[in-house]
């Protein structure tokens, strides 16, 4: 199995961001990306994430969306 993780590398150490999904023992190998030049605003993001929101119940939602196939059985 493959696995991919997301870190950080400060002075040297490499800091993963979800270090819970760090197997116990392992071998890796490790690519080194090119790190942008200015990181996006969190606040900028945060405000941009809205539209994700769920405005609908997704039972209903379910429910309706079935319900219109329930006439071709």
């Amino acid at each position: 199995m493959h696995a991919m993780i997301e870190a950080d590398i400060k002075k040297g150490r490499i800091l993963p961001l979800e270090p819970d999904r760090i197997p116990a023992s392992g071998h890796a190998l490790i690519i080194l990306l090119d790190q942008p030049a200015t990181r996006g605003s969190w606040k900028r993001v945060r405000g941009t994430l809205g539209w994700l929101k769920i405005r609908k119940d997704p039972k209903e939602w379910q429910r309706a969306i079935r319900s219109e196939w329930d006439s071709r059985l």
